[in-house]
């Protein structure tokens, strides 16, 4: 994959936002995709599409982006939705670290950070 094909790619539809993360989510294209989110949401989008299957990882920052996304989608009485596709073998799903936010929530974390925690904790 060249550096060029490399970042993140929105398009919308309807009540439908697509996302498509290349490369790695980080705070340099977080805050682009935040402010579109925050523009398609005050436009009457609910339906949230991340889809992770070119994604190589993401920084915090990314990830506080996408959660940020999930819980605008559902302030002042909206009932949209966050939903993250295509997560690959190298990312997994951590409802816990969002359970205090909301039950149904979940974090993106990848292996080697859980790895690496675990080594630092014990």
């Amino acid at each position: 994959m060249t550096e060029s094909a490399k970042g993140i790619s929105v398009g919308s539809a309807k009540e439908a936002v697509f996302v498509r993360v290349v490369g790695r989510g980080t705070f340099q294209n977080g805050q682009p995709l935040r402010r579109y989110a925050v523009e398609r949401i005050d436009h009457g989008c609910s339906q949230f599409f991340v889809d992770l299957a070119k994604c190589d990882g993401m920084d915090s920052t990314f990830l506080g982006v996408l959660a940020g996304i999930g819980l605008r989608l559902q302030q002042n009485g909206r009932k949209g939705k966050l939903h993250v596709v295509n997560i690959s073998g190298r990312i997994r799903v951590a409802p816990p670290l969002f359970a205090r936010a909301r039950p149904s929530s979940a974090a993106l974390i990848m292996p080697s950070r859980l790895a690496s925690a675990s080594r630092e904790s014990t």
